[in-house]
């Protein structure tokens, strides 16, 4: 007896290693087949219509596809957002491609004809390749990447929508629409790319593939692509008439999600609105980021209502079969109603009560167990900022707002300057209480005095100290400053030493002149005497 509870024991702790290696997904997939299926099976198609869940509608990766016109920067961003240009992308003004490109996560890069791994479903990576007409699977190619984003997505990119004649001639041997709308029903997130500088809501093959997508309106965010061209005051009003549009489209109650920014990996073309794209580049990427977590607790959702539907029609089954209770004696609820009105309910095979418990356990005792294993947000690397961001996230009307929150012109006045002038010697201690290093110091002092006659106006005080209090905030300080962030030119700008000069001269002038005076007055004094003495001699 102690040896078979001793192996009891054992395969119980072999059963409990093996749940807790299986991934969420993975183990949510056994649990459904084991518990929920048998008894979704047991019940009529008429009473429960819903069609059984595959392991593929449960464990595959969650999927992101990216639709657009050509020419909007869908393969660029994608490319952005991979750090590294996948195979077979091509970047071009025009429409560059017929093909889509389904990109997975490998150790090797690779790319593969999607009719190949199509044929066997355990290596297929995406649920939509399975069931798509052959002349559509000639376009489709699997790509196989090295990028750690690909760890947790599946991403899909899409041949640009095309309006002119001859590119519609050119896609007549295929059907693009219906390829895109088998795509965007199995994906989890569609990302409509605009270009900001030609938006074109109106262009009729839009809109027909934004009504065809209005079933999964729900997965739909848009972006608005190469936006850096525009000031932001022109982008607000874009994004506003996009949404207003988009929603009159779409018949939505709710603003869709659009993001702006400019996804590539040169510097802005304007550089003052860099900390607006910033805002709207972590926000996409952090909607990227959350689509495994709301994807994979979306599946368990659907798996928990299904287990409840099927825990309370299997006892309604067993009680009508056993009981014969008629619809008047149930509660006026109207969707009961028109169940219990099914004649293939009174029909109903006997229940057994195994299949009611384990549908019990599972709603009672293991839903907790994947709510505490849920997965969260994803780890991912950093996202890509746009390069240059700490040089040109600031200009000279920052500098002067911060002066004046911190009374720097005061301290100015305070230091003494001479002819409106400070020297290094009298900014030493200053620079030092800054915890600066000493060649962040020589940096800051050399972008500050630019005419390198190691001194400096009130403006140029104003800059030194915004830069000081920068470094010691732990932000980069640019190699040099762009024309926005240098100080204005003062008025009656002189250096002090050449101030001195003048002072020297204009005292040398004074001297001279008061001994050019003193020396007429003499003369003065000696004609007037010699007229008197002349006059006295005549008079004698």
């Amino acid at each position: 007896m102690a040896g078979n509870g001793s192996r009891k024991s054992k395969s119980k702790k072999t059963e409990t290693t093996k749940e807790k290696a299986l991934p969420m997904p993975q183990a949510l997939a056994m649990y459904y087949k084991q518990k929920i299926r048998p008894a979704e099976e047991q019940l009529s198609p008429g009473v429960y219509a819903r069609a059984p869940l595959t392991d593929d509608q449960i464990t595959s990766m969650p999927s992101v596809m990216f639709i657009g016109e050509y020419s909007t920067g869908k393969t660029t961003l994608i490319n952005h957002m991979l750090q590294a240009a996948y195979m077979g992308s091509q970047v071009a003004v025009g429409p560059t491609t017929d093909n889509f490109f389904i990109l997975t996560h490998d150790r090797m890069d690779d790319i593969v004809p999607a009719n190949r791994l199509a044929q066997a479903k355990h290596i297929c990576p995406l649920i939509g390749l399975i069931g798509l007409k052959a002349d559509i699977l000639e376009r489709c190619f699997v790509v196989r990447c090295r990028s750690e984003l690909l760890r947790h997505l599946v991403v899909i990119d899409t041949p640009g929508i095309v309006s002119s004649l001859s590119d519609k001639a050119n896609r007549q041997h295929f059907d693009y629409i219906g390829a895109i709308g088998q795509f965007a029903r199995s994906c989890d997130v569609v990302v409509f790319v605009f270009d900001a500088n030609k938006l074109n809501i109106g262009n009729s093959e839009v809109v027909r593939t934004l009504r065809l997508l209005y079933p999964v309106e729900d997965r739909l965010v848009f972006v608005i692509n190469k936006a850096d061209d525009l000031p932001i005051s022109q982008l607000s009003d874009i994004r506003g008439n996009l949404a207003w549009s988009l929603s009159r489209l779409l018949k939505r109650d709710t603003a869709p999600c659009i993001f702006v920014g400019s996804f590539w990996d040169k510097p802005l073309r304007r550089p003052d609105s860099c900390r607006f794209f910033q805002q709207y580049l972590r926000a996409f990427y952090d909607h990227l980021r959350n689509v495994s977590e709301n994807v994979h607790s979306l599946r368990l959702e659907e798996v928990v209502s299904r287990a409840r539907e099927v825990d309370f029609m299997l006892p309604l089954a067993f009680v009508l079969r056993n009981l014969h209770f008629r619809p008047e004696d149930l509660p006026p609820i109207e969707k009961l109603k028109s169940l219990l009105l099914e004649p293939s309910l009174l029909t109903v095979p006997t229940v057994s009560s195994d299949a009611l418990s384990k549908v019990e356990e599972f709603i009672e005792s293991d839903l907790f167990k994947f709510k505490a294993v849920l997965p969260w947000r994803l780890r991912l690397r950093a996202s890509l900022e746009p390069k240059g961001k700490d040089e040109i996230d600031f200009d000279w009307a920052a500098v002067v707002s911060e002066a004046e929150r911190n009374d720097w012109r005061n301290e100015f006045t305070y230091l003494y300057p001479s002819y409106n002038h400070l020297d290094a010697c009298q900014l030493r201690q200053i620079m030092i209480n800054s915890g600066v290093s000493s060649n962040m110091q020589n940096k800051i002092w050399n972008l500050v005095d630019e005419d390198k006659d190691k001194l400096i106006n009130e403006n140029e005080f104003l800059l030194l100290r915004y830069l000081l209090a920068r470094a010691s905030r732990g932000k980069r300080i640019p190699d040099c400053l762009p024309k926005n962030c240098r100080p204005p030119l003062m008025k009656f700008k002189k250096s002090r030493r050449s101030s001195e000069k003048s002072e020297a001269d204009d005292k040398k002038k004074t001297k001279q002149k008061g001994s050019k005076k003193k020396k007429k007055k003499k003369k003065k004094k000696r004609k007037k005497s010699k007229k008197k003495k002349s006059s006295r001699r005549s008079k004698k």
